[in-house]
Formats: structure tokens, C-alpha cells, sequence
């Protein structure tokens, strides 16, 4: 698995906040360059790879080297979130300050597309442990599986015996 595809959809309401006001409350300094990553962040649901972001930003004062460093602040910040796969490449997506949008993935382990799940039934546990004295926890979860679009059809199957 090489490079999952993510799916192009928005966030959606929760994430209304411009990208000003997010580096603001964040304590970080409102640059071109970290408006237009945050910008590819918040309008396109990842994760998407250092690459990809890249590719999306359209400002010429944004290249490669300048992903890489605004990642960096962002992850620090927590204005994003890591998703590992497995495969060795990093994936990052935004991450709501107040938890709104916490999710996990799927991923096709033959066309190697992602969708999210917004679904968590770790939480629960989270909070045992919290009640258990715990605190600034966090979790990843991702499934792998095969997609109904890539799934072997079974209904024009012919089923022979040996006689």
C-alpha cells in the first residue's frame, strides 16, 4: 500500500472558523504560506501526505521546504493530526481545538482509497481512564479492509463438482 486516496469532501460545519482566527487561537503568527496550508486543510477532508498539501497550495511563497516547516508548527500546536496507515508515510489532517470532528478511517487495502469513521467507541474508554487519573490522552484507530467497489463479485461465480 502505496499511497491511499483520500476522499475529497469538506468538513462541513464545525470547522467555520477562518484560517485567521484558527493561527490566532492557536498562538501562531498569520503568515500567506500557513493560511493557504490551513486553508487546503480545512476545505479538503485528508489525510493527505506533505506532498499533496503542497500540490493544493496556491501561493508561490509555499514551496516544499515551507510544508514541511508549517507542518511542523502545526503538528506542535495541535492544529493537526497525524494519521499513520502503516505504510511509512505521513498523513495529516485538520484537528478541531474542541474535538468536533474526531474520527477514524477505513482503508481499502486494494485501491487503497480512505473514508472516515465518525464513529469512536474508544471514547468510552478514554474517559475510564481519565476517571482513573489519566490525562492528555489520545488514541488512533484505522480499519483495513476491502471496499464493495473492489470486492470479487460472487453472483456470476459457476460452482463445478468433480465427478
Amino acid at each position: 500500500m502505496n499511497k491511499p486516496r483520500a476522499h475529497a469532501h469538506t468538513h462541513g460545519p464545525s470547522h467555520s472558523e477562518s484560517p485567521e482566527a484558527l493561527l490566532k487561537q492557536s498562538g501562531l503568527k498569520l503568515t500567506v504560506a500557513r493560511k493557504a496550508v490551513l486553508d487546503v486543510l480545512l476545505k479538503n477532508h485528508g489525510p493527505l501526505t506533505i506532498e499533496q498539501i503542497s500540490k493544493s497550495v496556491r501561493s508561490p511563497k509555499c514551496d516544499l521546504v515551507t510544508v514541511y516547516r508549517i507542518i511542523e508548527a502545526f503538528k506542535k500546536n495541535r492544529l493537526i493530526s497525524r494519521c499513520d496507515f502503516g505504510d511509512g508515510i505521513a498523513r495529516y489532517e485538520f484537528n478541531p481545538a474542541d474535538g468536533s470532528h474526531h474520527h477514524h478511517h477505513v482503508i481499502c487495502k486494494s485501491c487503497e482509497s480512505v473514508e472516515p469513521l465518525d464513529l469512536c467507541v474508544v471514547q468510552s474508554w478514554e474517559r475510564s481512564l481519565q476517571d482513573r487519573g489519566y490525562s492528555d490522552l489520545t488514541h488512533k484507530l484505522e480499519f483495513f479492509g476491502v471496499c464493495k467497489a473492489c470486492k470479487p463479485s460472487t453472483s456470476g461465480a459457476r460452482h463445478e463438482t468433480l465427478l
